[in-house]
């Protein structure tokens, strides 16, 4: 059968050139279900049958579609004016991906055709975060009940700080209570996710967020059950006591699926002015815990420039006193010489 490809050896170097002798029209076009990836071809000495794939056929025409960053796989030379040369792992900018084989790209400022099966989308991480309040509250019941011995009825909730729907993207929310209990573990299916008892003792939770796509882990947290306060109107019942905590879930490369329904939850009914006000208070709160954390950088900084000139000081008096030691011993030595020189002079005397 012949060849129709020329093999190059260069003994200098121990390299190995491929060259094809099909035309452009007979070279086989590859889908992209045929692409190599993650994979790196390197010629070496021993004749390795691993190579690139061949090139495929060229574009007959090219559509402007937002552009993206391509990371080469594979060495490229071109051999025509319009391709463009790279070497594997290049970042290339993508211009067009209207034809499936070949694609327009950009490297160091120059664009031109590359194969498609050579390269590979470089894909931006997708983080969404979604900002949830979870807690308790509490309200006295004025006096012991004769019936258990409860003093407080209370509310163990998990719900969105924006005031979205978390049935949108959550399957279910677990509240694991104490022993004490019957069922002490309640699971909630749909909005609002929360659980109403009653009790007479603080105690740890344990909250577990399950979402909608199974796929995804669990979240799962803890939170110290509040019952008790020195605020008087609390302890006289006619206020309720409030321990509620903000957190985020952050989804880091959400499956399809996630990305979709946490992109599309719906706002409840509009928040009342207890909400509102709480979601001020926060936000205040996430300002001035901003404002604290550039003020502690800010000292660290000034903190370090003052150690290291602090620092500096210190050594430049250390070879201050260094240079002084060397010279006194050396005007020391010049004395005892001259010293014995003289006592020498005076016995031969």
């Amino acid at each position: 059968m012949p060849r129709d490809y020329d093999i190059k050896i260069n003994r200098n170097t121990m390299t190995v050139m491929i060259s094809s002798g099909l035309s452009k029209q007979s070279r086989p076009n590859q889908t992209n279900a045929e692409k190599p990836r993650g994979l790196q071809f390197k010629t070496t000495n021993n004749n390795s049958s691993r190579k690139p794939p061949a090139k495929p056929p060229r574009p007959s025409a090219a559509k402007p579609t937002k552009q993206k960053k391509l990371r080469a796989l594979y060495d490229f030379q071109a051999r025509s004016a319009d391709e463009l040369s790279f070497v594997a792992d290049n970042e290339l900018l993508l211009i067009d991906s209207s034809d499936e084989t070949w694609w327009k790209a950009e490297l160091d400022g120059k664009t031109g055709v590359v194969p498609s099966n050579y390269v590979e989308l470089i894909r931006t991480p997708i983080v969404i975060i979604k900002p949830i309040l979870y807690g308790n509250t509490a309200k006295h019941f004025g006096s012991k009940r004769d019936s258990d011995g409860h003093t407080h009825k209370w509310t163990l909730y998990v719900r969105s700080f924006n005031n979205d729907d978390l049935s949108t993207y959550v399957s279910k929310v677990q509240f694991r209570l104490h022993e004490t209990y019957p069922n002490h573990t309640r699971v909630i299916t749909q909005a609002p996710f929360e659980v109403e008892e009653s009790g007479w003792g603080e105690f740890e939770t344990q909250i577990t967020i399950f979402f909608a796509d199974p796929n995804e882990k669990p979240v799962a947290f803890y939170h110290h059950l509040k019952l008790f306060s020195t605020d008087p109107d609390v302890v006289a019942g006619t206020k309720a006591l409030v321990n509620e905590h903000y957190d985020e879930l952050i989804f880091q490369e959400p499956s399809d699926l996630l990305a979709r329904l946490l992109n599309c939850a719906k706002s409840l009914a509009p928040p009342t002015d207890e909400n509102l006000a709480t979601e001020k208070e926060y936000a205040a709160k996430k300002l001035d815990t901003i404002t604290h954390i550039k003020d502690a950088r800010q000292r660290v900084r000034n903190e370090i420039q003052d150690l290291t000139e602090r620092l500096r000081i210190t050594q430049e008096n250390i070879k201050r006193v260094r240079q002084r030691s060397i010279d006194t011993n050396s005007s020391i030595g010049v004395f005892s010489m001259l010293t014995h020189d003289n006592v020498k002079r005076e016995m031969v005397d």
